[in-house]
C-alpha cells in the first residue's frame, strides 16, 4: 500500500521562525517542527507563488502559477476541476482525501474543496461547527447542514443552542484555533480502520493576525501590552507604530508560532498513537510569510518582499520516498510540491501546465531553475496607500542567491538581497525567460464585487481578518 500523506499549512508562518537558528534568534520554541526537519529535508530556498492565501493555495493545490489557475485578487475563486488538483489525483490513485481548514478563503465557498472526498470548513466558536463537503465522484459540491438525521441529532447534542447563546456573550475570533482544528480531526477521522491510504490537508490560522494572546508563551510584561494591539494589523495606522508596539506585536507573533508548534506536536502524537506516523509522508509548509515592519509594512499580501514570499518547506517520512525529492539547497516553489510528492510515490502529477512541471522535472533530475511569485495589485480592500501599489502589480523571480522584484507599471527592478541596481539586461537569461513566459499569460478578471455571493458569516470573518 502507498504511504499516507499529511500536508500541514501553517498560514502566515515566516521562514526565519522555524529554519536555521530561529530558536536562538527569537524567543520561541518549535521543537516539533524541528524534529521533523531533522528527520527529513528542510529546504533553504523555498518560495511561495504569492504573498497571501488565495494565489498560494491555488498553486499548492494545482501545480500552476497564479496567472494560470487564476485565483488571484482579480478573481478570488479556485476553479480548477478535481482532475487537475492534488487531492483529486490522489483520490484517483485510491487515496481517501480529506481537508480541514480554519481559513475562510480555503473553503468550499471559494472552490478549494475541489478534488477532496471530504472537506471541512472549520468555523470558530465554543463548538466549532462543521461544514462537510462530500465530494467524491461528484461534479458539484453540496454543502449539507444536516447530511443525515443521525448527524443532525449528533450536532444538536454537541451544543447548537449553547453555541448560539455563547456567541452573544463572547466576541468570536474569525478563525478556529489549532486546538479546535485538531479536535475536529480527532473526531472525524478513524485512520486506524483505513484499508486505503489517506491524504489529509490541514490549514492552521494561529500565526495569522488577529493574534490570540497565549499567556503560557509570553512573559508577563509582554502580555500587558495586549490592550494597545488593534484587532487586525490592517486596522493599525502603520505609520504610527512605535518601538514598544513593534516589539509587542513581534513577541505575540512568536508566541503564536510556539503555540502552533505545540498543536502540531499533538497532531503528530495522535498519528503515532494510531501507528500511522512512521510510514507517512509529512509535509509542513507555509502559504506565505508576514512582514513585521520591514520596509515600513505590517501584514502580508500585495507586495513581494523576501519576508512575504520566502517560506518554510519541510518534508519527513520513510527514506524511500524522501530520497526522491530534490536536494535541500535547490530553489523550489510551493507550486512544485505536487510534482515532487507524486514523483516520490512513483506517480506523475498532471497539471496541464508546462511551467512548473518543466521546472520540477529539472530539479528532480538534479538541476535547478528559477521560481516566480506574482501580485496582481491590492489583495484586499481599504488600502490606505494605494498610490504605492502598481495597477498591474509585481512579479518576483528567484534562483539561489539572485532575487528581484519588478514593478509592472513602470518596469523598475529591485534586488531582494542587496542594493544592487538592476537593469533588464543584467537579469540572468533563464530568469528573464520565466518572467516573460508568465507575463504572456492572459489573466482572467472577475468584475463582480468582492462580497458578491458570500454568505454573511464569511463576510464577517473576512472583515475581522482585515480583508474586506
Amino acid at each position: 500500500m502507498k504511504p499516507n500523506i499529511i500536508t500541514i499549512v501553517a498560514d502566515c508562518l515566516r521562514y526565519d521562525r522555524v529554519m536555521d537558528t530561529a530558536n536562538d534568534n527569537f524567543s520561541l520554541d518549535t521543537k516539533n517542527i524541528d524534529r521533523l526537519a531533522d528527520q527529513g529535508v528542510s529546504y533553504s530556498n523555498s518560495y511561495s507563488t504569492g504573498s497571501w492565501t488565495v494565489p498560494a493555495h491555488g498553486s499548492f493545490f494545482s501545480g500552476r502559477y497564479p496567472s494560470e489557475h487564476a485565483a488571484t485578487c482579480l478573481n478570488k475563486r479556485f476553479d480548477i476541476e478535481r482532475e487537475g488538483t492534488l487531492a483529486g489525483q490522489l483520490s484517483s490513485l485510491d487515496y481517501t482525501s480529506v481537508g480541514f481548514s480554519a481559513n475562510p478563503w480555503v473553503s468550499d465557498e471559494f472552490g478549494f474543496s475541489s478534488g477532496f472526498d471530504r472537506f471541512y470548513d472549520i468555523h470558530p466558536g465554543l463548538f466549532a461547527m462543521k461544514c462537510e463537503i462530500s465530494a467524491r465522484n461528484n461534479s458539484e459540491y453540496q454543502t449539507s447542514i444536516f447530511p443525515s438525521v443521525e448527524d443532525g441529532i449528533k450536532r444538536f447534542v454537541r451544543g447548537i443552542m449553547p453555541n448560539r447563546i455563547f456567541n452573544y456573550l463572547k466576541p468570536k475570533h474569525p478563525s478556529a484555533s489549532a486546538e479546535d482544528v485538531n479536535s475536529r480531526i480527532f473526531e472525524e477521522i478513524d485512520i486506524g480502520s483505513q484499508d486505503r491510504p489517506f491524504y489529509m490537508f490541514v490549514n492552521y490560522m494561529d500565526v495569522h493576525e488577529p493574534y490570540r494572546i497565549h499567556e503560557k508563551y509570553l512573559h508577563e510584561e509582554e502580555f500587558g501590552v495586549q490592550g494597545s494591539i488593534s484587532w487586525n494589523l490592517d486596522s493599525l495606522n502603520q505609520n504610527e507604530i512605535d518601538d514598544y508596539q513593534s516589539e509587542a506585536i513581534e513577541s505575540i507573533y512568536n508566541a503564536s508560532v510556539t503555540y502552533l508548534d505545540s498543536c502540531i506536536g499533538e497532531l503528530l502524537k495522535w498519528l503515532e498513537s494510531r501507528n500511522v506516523l512512521e510510514e507517512s509522508i509529512i509535509i509542513i509548509l507555509s502559504d506565505h510569510g508576514q512582514s513585521l515592519g520591514e520596509n515600513g509594512f505590517w501584514g502580508h499580501g500585495t507586495y513581494l518582499s523576501d519576508e512575504l514570499i520566502r517560506i518554510p518547506v519541510i518534508v519527513s517520512g520513510p527514506s524511500q520516498y524522501i530520497d526522491r525529492w530534490p536536494d535541500r539547497d535547490t530553489t523550489i516553489s510551493i507550486g512544485e510540491v505536487p510534482y515532487y510528492l507524486l514523483e516520490s510515490i512513483s506517480e506523475q502529477f498532471q497539471s496541464g501546465s508546462d511551467l512548473l512541471k518543466r521546472s520540477a522535472n529539472k530539479k528532480i533530475a538534479g538541476g535547478d531553475s528559477p521560481v516566480a511569485a506574482e501580485s496582481h495589485g491590492a489583495h484586499e480592500e481599504g488600502y490606505s496607500d494605494l498610490d504605492s501599489i502598481p495597477n498591474k502589480g509585481f512579479i518576483s523571480i528567484a534562483l539561489n542567491d539572485t532575487k528581484y522584484v519588478k514593478n509592472l507599471d513602470d518596469c523598475s527592478i529591485k534586488s531582494l538581497i542587496d542594493d544592487f541596481e538592476w537593469t533588464y539586461d543584467k537579469i540572468p537569461p533563464e530568469m528573464r525567460h520565466l518572467e516573460d513566459e508568465i507575463l504572456e499569460i492572459d489573466v482572467s478578471m472577475n468584475d463582480e464585487p468582492n462580497q458578491a455571493g458570500m454568505n454573511a458569516d464569511t463576510q464577517k470573518r473576512l472583515k475581522d481578518l482585515g480583508y474586506i
